[in-house]
């Protein structure tokens, strides 16, 4: 919590990973005070005692970076950030596709995999094929029967496009939910009554999706994880995918579980969290036995499951719930996959506003963007705005390969030691060698201003600026240094990016 003149850092510090809640409580603003407090969903049995690790609580100045360090600190000290495949650092696109089968009925079929890919890698320059809607009856339905949807063609079409997308330089990942049965599944009765989730008085936990109406299943269930792993495994093998996407892995609410089954590998009600960490692990180390280069993604970020997986899809949701910077300032090696899609929203002028903030987000934060090529044409009525927005999109893109190399050799800073004209979107990256790094600016108005940035005892400082309209690199310009800064013109560009050295005279 924080004001921007004082702040409050609160910390759950617990190796173990327990089911977890935070607590916040206020009298909203006619009666300003709030309670705040963890929640942890323990098993203490008559006779017992329970002691929590440590919960830190620190007052600050106001700047949230000093927690995100605090934190950072100890987190190190119980987790680590796990080595993904290089080459992923250069894919700065995904295109996902989930209308292969909906509720609504059938967009595409395996056949048409490898033209689709193609459509992708000629418009967004994209290699990563994502395909859900792919499994029995399609998207958000009859899970967990993740065999293929028999309507959109046999096992061997869907392995033949995949394995053209393959030859073709590109690879797919296969999206599997990790977290629900369809109600109306016909292995409820059996395998839903076995993996079931319940409650203390032994109820399902019902959650609906659109028209689809599921239940949760429980992640310390070992059947239920094997289910899971070796259906990703599969696909890995049978159809030739290469990367795994655990849908609401990381998003949705994690429950104690008071089902009488197994629980492993921690006993009693709250192994939901190190149930996850499991399959996440044993996923990762089976994928990578069959081909080194394989990895996963997960819906959404959290610490833990985030530092053992490739990707997070941080999806938009509700306003006030997102703010990114503060978890990528406090991981910056882990990659955010961020959507960029235009939204299903109804007024043009509120859709493109909306898109402009999610592209320019997306950008800032070094992310890789989300792109599905179809919803510009199903969502964006109007050509002239659909073309504003794919060529704001285009413009990014263009700026972000322009810089790549270098993005993926510095630390993402958030806005420290940078100041910009109010208009203007900056992020600041320190490259890993001292005294250099870069700025990724958004100036959607092509405003007027100063960006000033500190860069220590330095007498001068050399830029290199690349925008989305010049899409050219500019000559090298040279600006002295005043007491650690240095001020220069804002660049009259949409997206562009600033590289920085420092030089001493002499």
């Amino acid at each position: 919590i924080f004001d921007g003149n004082l702040g409050l850092y609160v910390a759950s510090y617990d190796p173990t990973f327990p089911v977890t809640g935070l607590r916040v409580e206020t009298g909203g603003p006619e009666d300003p005070w709030v309670s705040l407090s963890f929640r942890k969903y323990v098993d203490i049995h008559p006779g017992q005692t329970y002691q929590a690790p440590e919960v830190v609580w620190a007052f600050h100045l106001g700047d949230w970076h000093q927690g995100a360090h605090k934190y950072r600190a100890w987190f190190d000290t119980v987790v680590k950030q796990e080595i993904h495949p290089a080459d992923l650092k250069d894919e700065i696109v995904l295109s996902p596709h989930y209308g292969f089968r909906r509720f609504d009925g059938i967009g595409y079929r395996f056949a048409d995999i490898p033209a689709i890919a193609g459509r992708d890698r000629d418009e967004f320059g994209s290699h990563h094929f994502f395909i859900a809607g792919w499994n029995h009856m399609g998207f958000d339905s009859h899970y967990p029967n993740y065999n293929p949807d028999l309507e959109l063609g046999t096992p061997l079409k869907l392995q033949k496009g995949v394995e053209r997308v393959n030859e073709s330089g590109g690879f797919v990942t296969f999206y599997i939910n990790a977290r629900i049965m369809d109600k109306y599944s016909e292995y409820v009765s059996t395998l839903g009554e076995k993996w079931m989730l319940r409650t203390t008085d032994q109820q399902p936990i019902f959650e609906t999706y659109g028209p689809a109406e599921t239940f949760v299943l429980c992640p310390s269930n070992p059947e239920w994880r094997e289910h899971l792993e070796e259906f990703a495994i599969w696909m890995c093998q049978a159809y030739g995918a290469r990367g795994i996407y655990y849908d609401q892995l990381g998003s949705a609410t994690p429950y104690p579980c008071y089902s009488g089954h197994d629980h492993h590998p921690k006993t009693g009600t709250s192994g939901f969290n190190l149930g996850y960490i499991d399959l996440i692990e044993r996923t990762t180390e089976r994928l990578q036995a069959i081909r080194s280069d394989g990895f996963l993604m997960i819906e959404n970020c959290g610490d833990v499951y985030s530092s053992k997986v490739w990707g997070s899809l941080a999806w938009n949701g509700e306003f006030y719930d997102e703010y990114f910077n503060l978890y990528k300032y406090t991981f910056p090696e882990q990659t955010l996959v961020n959507m960029v899609n235009p939204r299903g929203i109804a007024d043009p002028v509120e859709q493109e506003r909306v898109f402009n903030d999610d592209l320019a987000r997306a950008f800032v934060l070094g992310s890789v963007f989300w792109v599905e090529g179809d919803a510009f044409q199903k969502r964006v009525g109007e050509a002239k705005q659909r073309s504003r927005m794919l060529e704001a999109l285009h413009g990014a893109l263009d700026v972000r390969r322009a810089v790549n190399s270098e993005l993926n050799d510095a630390v993402f800073q958030d806005n420290l030691g940078l100041k910009v004209p109010p208009e203007v979107l900056g992020s600041r990256w320190d490259s890993v060698s001292p005294g250099e790094g870069l700025l990724l600016l958004v100036n959607p108005n092509l405003s007027a201003g100063d960006v000033t940035l500190s860069v220590g005892g330095s007498d001068f400082v050399e830029l290199r600026i690349f925008g989305s309209k010049a899409k050219q690199w500019q000559a090298p310009t040279h600006v002295a240094a005043q007491d650690g800064k240095v001020v220069f013109a804002q660049p009259r560009e949409a997206y562009c990016a600033v590289l920085w050295r420092t030089r001493k005279e002499g």
